[in-house]
């Protein structure tokens, strides 16, 4: 049902690249995760989720990398998958050996933070072929900024709701288009501290002032 979106290896495999990240005010505090994913067209389609009012960044992070998986089910996949996040790379390709190797604790001999995201992850991934790959946030890559964008609008509780393509038992959720407006990061905080002020309402300038600092400090 996806070959009507997604091209095949030589082995059978859908080729599918995509871009994903997370999003936390606060960290803890209200979050979302976002996900791009390309087309053999080149077309983005998104998937996004809201992760409740007190999650971290970590796990948004993890959170948007399961829905991506999750989201082709049992169907085998060459993913090359994008994303800013060096510890949901470097701890699915390189620590998370040793942490199952020492029952889920980590060099301090302490358990894994975020233990039930990290196995459900792990158990996703090893059924398929995945490149990771790193690219840096806030840089002006397009799809990252995509992917950001989609993660702080779902950590808000803007989540976009993906329809249905398939039939019989077969239906699973397809990544509408992205047909939010992409604007830079600064361009949204300008515009949210913009309508708070314009409100005066002190949540909203709280609110404001508070995805500002974050994003300061993700510089």
């Amino acid at each position: 049902m996806f070959d009507t979106h997604f091209s095949r290896d030589a082995a059978g495999r859908l080729l599918v690249e995509a871009y994903i990240d997370g999003a936390c005010s606060g960290n803890p505090g209200p979050g979302g995760y976002g996900v791009v994913i390309l087309d053999t067209n080149g077309e983005a389609h998104s998937l996004s989720g809201n992760g409740g009012a007190m999650t971290t960044n970590n796990r948004m992070e993890l959170s948007a990398a399961i829905a991506l998986l999750d989201y082709f089910g049992e169907e085998k996949c060459s993913f090359t998958i994008h994303a800013d996040s060096q510890y949901v790379i470097k701890g699915i390709t390189e620590w998370i050996i040793n942490w199952k190797r020492n029952n889920w604790r980590n060099a301090q001999k302490k358990p894994v933070e975020n233990q039930d995201l990290w196995q459900d992850l792990d158990r996703l991934a090893s059924r398929q072929q995945i490149k990771w790959n790193w690219v840096r946030g806030h840089n002006g890559n397009r799809y990252n900024e995509m992917a950001d964008q989609l993660a702080v609008n779902a950590g808000r509780g803007i989540v976009l709701t993906p329809d249905l393509v398939g039939s019989g038992g077969q239906k699973r959720p397809a990544p509408p288009k992205i047909a939010i407006p992409i604007t830079s990061p600064e361009e949204q905080l300008i515009t949210q501290l913009e309508q708070a002020l314009a409100t005066g309402a002190l949540p909203d300038l709280k609110s404001a002032a508070q995805a500002a600092l974050d994003h300061l400090k993700s510089r």
